[in-house]
């Protein structure tokens, strides 16, 4: 008499195959932090690169020039899982200052001053690095933070798929 061959989701049920499937689920699950790491590598890079664009993009444009500090101190830690930017004027930059910074971030932190010292629309007076001395009124946001991180939600699924295509491959 010849057995049936029975099938759970078009998967045909034996020894031999619960026994490899077995294998791969137990590699899989051995492999589940490297694919966490994998997945963390990948997302830092991502939002890294996606910093790095827009404050190559978006920050200068207006009354002062970009030094490259703010960019220079951009990092990220994989060991960590952290991304930072250094610059004492980076919450500047991404938020914004003065009256003109106001309502220009979609989210600044709660407690965020635009105007600390209440110069209003008669602005201040600031000495450059160059020596010479500038008026403004501050500086709407450059949200390269923000921007980056609203660009992440958006491929998040996207680059896990990567990482566990890159980690998980072998169990094909």
């Amino acid at each position: 008499m010849i057995m049936p061959i029975i099938r759970l989701g078009g998967f045909p049920l034996s020894e031999k195959n619960i026994k490899s499937l077995m294998k791969k689920i137990k590699k899989a699950e051995e492999l589940l932090p490297k694919l966490e790491q994998r997945f963390v590598e990948l997302s830092l890079d991502y939002l890294y690169d996606r910093a790095k664009f827009y404050i190559e993009t978006s920050v200068g444009n207006g009354n002062y020039a970009p030094t490259g500090e703010l960019l220079g101190a951009l990092g990220k830690d994989y060991e960590t899982r952290k991304l930072f930017n250094y610059c004492a004027h980076a919450q500047y930059v991404e938020y914004g200052t003065g009256i003109v910074g106001v309502g220009t971030h979609p989210k600044p932190p709660s407690g965020y001053q635009y105007d600390v010292n209440e110069h209003g629309e008669e602005g201040w007076v600031y000495k450059g690095d160059d020596g010479k001395f500038y008026w403004t009124k501050g500086i709407p946001a450059h949200r390269f933070w923000y921007n980056a991180i609203t660009d992440y939600q958006m491929n998040a699924k996207s680059i896990f798929s990567k990482a566990f295509g890159e980690v998980m491959g072998v169990l094909r």
